[in-house]
């Protein structure tokens, strides 16, 4: 397993957005290396600046929750917004959720519609639900 480690690494180090990726997530769970937060997130990070979609997504709750990371909702919301315009489901319902309640973003209605519509499509199922609650909220 350590050898495996050992080449996870240089990979990532070379530049392998899977191998930054895979090494962040060892990291995450202590799995072949000891558990590190910090190291988790500069290899997330990475990834994520690499363009890995999860990797973006990952960092965006890092941020917010400031694990591993200075805490920054701004920094947060960039990248969750990046993951989201990259397809990640779960981040076009986070986003849609700022939207719809002001965090971060100023609240809007139509970003937020377009944000659950997006993770809805992709079967999402909290997002559909949210749609659902907006039309009847339209509709009374």
């Amino acid at each position: 397993m350590a050898e495996d480690i050992d080449n996870l690494r240089l990979n990532a180090d070379g530049g392998d957005m899977q191998a930054q990726f895979a090494l962040a997530c060892a990291y995450d769970r202590g799995e072949g290396v000891s558990q590190n937060v910090r190291s988790a997130a500069k290899y997330f990070r990475m990834a994520a600046e690499t363009g890995h979609v999860e990797a973006k997504a990952v960092m965006a709750r890092l941020s917010f929750l400031g694990k591993g990371v200075a805490q920054d909702s701004a920094d947060a919301a960039e990248w969750l917004k990046q993951a989201a315009e990259g397809g990640h489901a779960e981040s076009q319902f986070n986003l849609g959720e700022m939207y719809a309640f002001g965090r971060v973003f100023t609240a809007d209605g139509e970003q937020a519609s377009l944000w659950y519509g997006r993770a809805a499509a992709q079967g999402y199922a909290a997002a559909a639900e949210r749609l659902q609650e907006i039309d009847a909220e339209k509709s009374q």
